[in-house]
């Protein structure tokens, strides 16, 4: 884990604690781009997570101020600096794709994050947009080296030049990843490839592998299963957002997650 810099790695492990070098994080990042339902009151959710005692959250810059005393040290903290936008009416049908950085690695760093995260979207329409996009990641990467902070890097498939039937092909993620890597991540939170697919990411990929969540896997018990599938094929770790929130009893299943991912 040690890159070099003492503050990503004391950084890292305020996310990985854990005698097994796992993390379970919860994503409340989605209102960037609008209302969810089981986020409308962020700081309700938020009372539900933390008793549910995940590793860390993910949450926007804008956001987290007034979340911090609730958190006050209790869990690491993961900052999101950018956004992907498709449309100017949220949560409408795909008009175009920007993305945009929305704060600096400074800023989080002076808000008190423990990480920070980043896009990586691939198949976008626009072949200097996906240039930028992988400029930007790298640009923040170094600054990241600079500040001593690890920086998680989110390869997607959210592009309009993927059809969905490919949003989830297990070598398109693999490229993503491996380009993510290239640009400068210390972390990938990247979607689930399939077991086999994920073993070889992880076996080429010298770095933490987080796995997202996405849209919904269906029942608890589905839930559970596939996160026991995934921490067998290698990944350190699982990143759910709506998965966990749009449950009813998100305490009950925060904890039982996270006793997946670390058992």
């Amino acid at each position: 884990m040690d890159n070099g810099s003492s503050g990503i790695v004391t950084r890292m492990g305020h996310l990985f604690h854990h005698a097994d070098q796992r993390a379970f994080i919860v994503a409340l990042d989605h209102g960037i781009v609008g209302n969810l339902p089981g986020i409308e009151n962020l700081a309700g959710t938020l009372a539900t997570i933390i008793d549910g005692e995940p590793d860390g959250i993910v949450v926007s810059t804008g956001a987290f101020p007034s979340l911090a005393k609730m958190i006050n040290g209790k869990i690491g903290i993961i900052l999101t600096l950018d956004t992907y936008l498709t449309s100017s009416i949220p949560r409408s049908n795909s008009m175009e794709e920007e993305h945009r950085l929305l704060s600096t690695v400074e800023h989080a760093i002076a808000l008190g994050a423990d990480a920070v995260k980043i896009f990586l979207v691939g198949g976008q329409k626009s072949l200097p947009g996906f240039a930028d996009n992988v400029e930007k990641v790298a640009q923040v990467g170094n600054e990241c080296l600079r500040w001593g902070i690890p920086l998680i890097v989110e390869p997607t498939l959210w592009g309009g030049e993927i059809p969905n039937e490919k949003k989830h092909d297990p070598e398109l993620i693999s490229h993503m990843s491996r380009i993510a890597y290239e640009s400068g991540a210390t972390i990938l939170k990247i979607p689930y490839p399939g077991a086999e697919a994920l073993e070889k990411i992880v076996g080429n990929l010298p770095c933490p592998i987080l796995i997202m969540g996405g849209s919904n896997v269906g029942s608890e018990d589905e839930m559970l299963t596939l996160v026991r599938e995934v921490v067998a094929a290698g990944a350190q770790g699982i990143v759910f957002g709506q998965n966990i929130w749009q449950r009813k009893a998100v305490t009950s299943v925060v904890r039982k997650v996270s006793e997946v991912v670390h058992s």
